[in-house]
């Protein structure tokens, strides 16, 4: 359920209830629509789209398969009769979700990273915590939604027990594999692999179900320490083995799949990413390129920054330099084509070339027909770093540009700018870079790569600012020529600089 002005994936059905509509009935319908009811219900008549299938050369199950939930189809559903009991399962569940979702690492290390290191890693260990009782609640809600429903539904009258306790205090503590359905999937696994061990032949293979979200199996229900739910489970495996409506919803395939979260990971991910954006907020009020030696001294004095590369590295004697080179180095791409691109991608990314020439031909009232131009692959690039930051239509998607054209400038000596710098901004610093390299007695011939740079920025320099356009043209014409920088000249300095 999303607020005002949220916006979901361009295939998920939106569903509007009536103007005067509460927060309660949007509840009581996605109760509905998230149970496992709804979910047989719609993978009947939606259109599957084939298997997701799993890497590793593993055979696929039926829960693999995709399914594309139209708004016709779900428009169909049938909803039950009587919905008021929904309605607490529904806010519960909706309610520590949204807690659960909230609880964030980045925000753990927004509150706690400045207080120092001994703060945040604790912080972090008690969210872990925190996101498994919430998660544990959340598994436990959804199953005895999902049985609420066989209830309504009438699939089993006897599928609920009138004295589910729906308060917070008395949630039992469930894991993914404790339900009913896992534990005779788990039981039925061992009885597969035994077969095969014992060399019998078997039309059925091991499930992956378990390995897929790290789900511990069980086979015993003496593995639930909480009395009461375990009593709940085993009643239901009992109603299971007697209901064949139940047992054909009481499966992987309609199912809600819970993921054994990968805390480490997520903690990994979200102290790059913390550390990245305080990089890039530095590099942002930078007019001239850097290397990582200077960000690293305009950034150590920083406590927060201190303590996220001390939890990051787990040492105290970690180097800062070390870790934004990681970070830069993963998101940076040359501004070169020739540093950037494989001969095939150079193909390519001159096609691109002549749809941009067409196309400021266009803006200046000309009147020609535009082609589209081929798209890349992953092998049309130097590096494939670069194609995770590009994509199929080469867009720019990296914080940070590497100025591998200027010469010398390689190692701890490497120089950096921020990506978001304006096209004036760039040229601005390509001459600035070239009147660096003149100064250090580099021929013109070495500085190609770097007057290429800004004239290639020209046509979006001249959007933006036309005067600077012309002087940065006159420039750079004076030391090359009319032609400014040709394709011969950069392809013979390539060539020389091993680009």
């Amino acid at each position: 359920m999303t607020g005002v002005g949220r916006c979901s994936s361009r295939k998920a059905p939106v569903i509007k209830l009536a103007a005067g509509a509460a927060e309660d009935d949007h509840l009581v319908l996605l109760g509905q629509l998230n149970s496992s009811t709804a979910c047989f219900w719609l993978k009947q008549v939606c259109m599957d789209k084939g298997v997701g299938g799993q890497g590793g050369g593993i055979k696929p199950e039926r829960w693999h398969r995709a399914y594309e939930f139209d708004s016709t189809k779900i428009q169909m559903l049938p909803l039950a009769g009587t919905t008021t009991p929904l309605l607490e399962h529904a806010r519960q569940l909706d309610h520590i979700a949204l807690e659960r979702a909230n609880g964030t690492v980045h925000r753990c290390i927004e509150e706690h990273a400045a207080k120092g290191s001994t703060k945040l890693l604790d912080s972090l260990i008690e969210r872990r915590h925190r996101q498994d009782r919430l998660q544990s609640s959340l598994i436990y809600l959804q199953e005895e939604l999902d049985w609420l429903c066989y209830a309504l539904y009438k699939v089993d009258d006897a599928a609920v027990e009138a004295d589910g306790s729906l308060a917070i205090a008395a949630f039992p503590e469930v894991t993914a594999g404790q339900r009913p359905f896992e534990i005779r999937l788990a039981c039925k696994d061992v009885l597969i692999r035994n077969d095969i061990a014992d060399g019998k032949r078997t039309t059925e293979e091991p499930t992956i179900w378990f390995d897929v979200h790290g789900i511990e199996p069980v086979t015993d229900t003496a593995a639930i320490e909480d009395a009461a739910y375990r009593a709940r489970v085993e009643a239901r495996l009992a109603l299971i083995e007697r209901s064949a409506a139940l047992q054909l919803l009481e499966q992987p395939t309609y199912k809600r799949r819970w993921y054994k979260p990968d805390y480490e990971a997520e903690e990994r991910e979200a102290l790059d990413g913390w550390l990245a954006d305080r990089l890039e907020d530095w590099a942002k009020t930078q007019a001239s390129p850097w290397t990582l030696a200077q960000a690293a001294v305009a950034l150590e004095g920083e406590p927060a920054v201190r303590a996220v590369c001390e939890v990051r590295t787990g040492r105290k004697d970690y180097s800062l330099v070390a870790e934004l080179k990681r970070l830069v180095e993963g998101d940076s791409v040359p501004g070169n084509k020739h540093q950037v691109y494989k001969a095939k991608g150079l193909e390519k990314r001159a096609a691109w070339e002549r749809t941009w020439a067409l196309q400021h031909a266009e803006d200046r009232g000309e009147k020609v027909d535009v082609p589209v131009p081929p798209k890349y692959g992953s092998g049309d690039f130097a590096k494939i770093g670069y194609w995770r930051l590009r994509g199929k239509l080469d867009v720019p998607k990296e914080r940070f540009i590497a100025f591998a054209e200027m010469p010398r400038a390689t190692g701890e000596r490497a120089l950096y700018g921020w990506a978001g710098w304006t096209p004036l901004q760039r040229a601005q610093v390509y001459l600035e870079l070239d009147e660096r390299a003149e100064t250090q007695g580099l021929a013109v011939e070495d500085r190609y790569g770097l007057l290429w740079g800004a004239w290639f920025l020209l046509p979006w320099v001249a959007w933006e600012n036309p005067a600077a356009a012309d002087e940065f043209r006159a420039v750079i014409q004076d030391l090359v020529g009319a032609a400014g920088v040709t394709e011969a000249m950069l392809a013979r300095w390539a060539e020389g600089a091993g680009a």
